[in-house]
């Protein structure tokens, strides 16, 4: 019986690339004081898993720092929210290798009670997307509004 063993090199290819923003970022719930929110994730065989996702979050317009939590699901819950505010929501996929370059965005007004008794909401969703082509970044922006319901 003869054996053959192959003396070629064998090459490993170790990546490098960031993981790919969450997609589909979407208003699950929102209330006087709380919001929740999930989204889609993203990646491919030939990237890093993602291990994290970082949400990033502010009164829309504030000039205020970011508060910064990270969570281990496509989802997150937030509550101390001030009624009838405009918060921007900002989520990255986090791998071993680091932060996703741009997030997913949505804009939530948490909720006030009208004079009917009836919930009143607004929604706006865009999302920033920097694709990295020849050592340059090139942005991308594509908005949507959302919807309002009273």
């Amino acid at each position: 019986m003869d054996l053959f063993v192959s003396h070629l090199p064998v090459v490993l290819f170790a990546t490098t690339a960031l993981p790919q923003p969450p997609e589909n970022l979407f208003l699950l719930e929102v209330t006087f004081s709380s919001v929740k929110l999930a989204w889609n994730s993203t990646g491919s065989r030939l990237m890093p898993p993602v291990k994290s996702y970082v949400v990033q979050y502010q009164p829309n317009g504030s000039s205020d720092n970011n508060v910064e939590m990270t969570v281990s699901k496509p989802e997150v819950f937030v509550d101390g929210l001030r009624a009838h505010t405009s918060y921007e929501f900002s989520v990255f996929a986090v791998s071993k290798v680091g932060r996703s370059l741009s997030a997913a965005s949505i804009v939530v007004t948490t909720s006030r009670l009208s004079q009917t008794g009836k919930t009143s909401i607004s929604v706006t969703v865009h999302c920033v997307v920097f694709y990295k082509m020849l050592d340059s970044f090139i942005l991308f922006r594509n908005y949507y509004q959302g919807f309002h319901a009273s």
